[in-house]
């Protein structure tokens, strides 16, 4: 009897140890469903965070009224050249500079917040970014989409991101006539491709500095070196060259110029007299200019101080004879024939 008792116990307690095996591993599968629940809940929230990206498109829509880059180029190129292994091909590779030659571009470019100031060649855009620091608009040019992208986030997180706007496009591809500053840090020989452009392109008083490579023979109006870094400084001249008609205190008159860049020379034709005009100096659309010789049997002075357009000059001239002196105004029209 007492074996059998013992044998009764046995089975009992067995069966109660395996009740207890089942019974512990619920609560393990449950931490293992909570577990896997967890693991797909950031996913899901990353997704959401990410939904905003139409806001960002919504930045570069086009401004329908201008006739800048807003409306003519909102978008990245698909048009970049490509080495053979798929990566951009650069006609410069990225060089930055250094942030006190930042500040001196900016205070060099006389930049404030009525410019509209754009980076040829942008890299991380900390040249656009200080522009716009000050209130200035900015527009960044690179052919590499990395810093296309790296410059954007700077922006953004500068707080500066709705002054300015980044492209990934070619910058012989890119209109920049609406600028009122230009910089580059490019190459000698991609800086003489663009110089004719840049003539082209921009409005006559258009500053355009470059860091550290010239233009070769067209020479800076100002010039910063230390001895390190150079910075080249112009200011985009009208175009005077050629013939201008116009009267002078009722004589028919004429201005023969000739230019090179920034500088005129020529002749003023009054009365069958030819008088030479000094190589001077266009800034922009103002020209100051002497002319002088024997006029009416006497030594004669003329200055004229005028504003240049495309088809007509217009200001005044400073005739002087002996200490006499006189001020007439003159519009002088441009000679389109052949």
């Amino acid at each position: 009897m007492i074996k059998y008792f013992f044998l009764i116990l046995t089975v009992i307690s067995c069966s109660s140890g395996e009740k207890e095996n089942k019974e512990t591993p619920k609560p393990i599968v449950k931490k293992e469903e909570n577990q896997k629940i967890e693991k797909v809940t950031p996913p899901e929230s990353k997704k959401e965070t990410s939904v905003p990206v139409p806001t960002v498109v919504k930045k570069v829509q086009p401004d329908k009224k201008s006739g800048s880059i807003d409306s003519l180029q909102t978008s990245d190129a698909t048009d970049i050249p490509k080495n053979a292994d798929g990566t951009v091909k650069l006609d410069v590779g990225y060089g930055p500079t250094p942030p006190y030659i930042v500040k001196e571009i900016v205070k060099m470019g006389k930049i404030t917040s009525t410019d509209k100031v754009y980076d040829l060649g942008c890299g991380d855009g900390r040249i656009v970014i200080a522009c716009a620091k000050i209130g200035a608009k900015g527009v960044g040019i690179d052919m590499d989409p990395a810093w296309i992208k790296k410059s954007r986030e700077i922006a953004a997180k500068e707080k500066v991101d709705h002054l300015v706007k980044f492209y990934n496009r070619d910058i012989f591809k890119t209109d920049f006539s609406d600028a009122t500053v230009v910089v580059m840090y490019l190459w000698p020989s991609v800086n003489l491709r663009l110089r004719p452009i840049l003539f082209k392109t921009l409005k006559p008083g258009t500053r355009v500095m470059s860091h550290n490579h010239s233009m070769k023979d067209w020479d800076p109006d100002e010039f910063y070196k230390d001895k390190k870094h150079r910075i080249y400084y112009w200011i985009m001249p009208a175009d005077m060259s050629g013939k201008w008609s116009f009267n002078l205190k009722s004589n028919e008159a004429r201005l023969e110029i000739k230019q090179k860049f920034q500088f005129i020379n020529g002749w003023l034709h009054l009365q069958g007299k030819k008088l030479y005009i000094k190589r001077t100096k266009i800034i922009g659309k103002n020209v100051k200019f002497k002319a002088q010789g024997i006029f009416n049997k006497k030594f004669t002075e003329f200055v004229f101080n005028a504003d240049v357009e495309k088809k007509e000059i217009r200001g005044t001239v400073e005739i002087t004879v002996k200490k006499n002196k006189e001020s007439v105004k003159f519009l002088a029209n441009r000679d389109v024939s052949k």
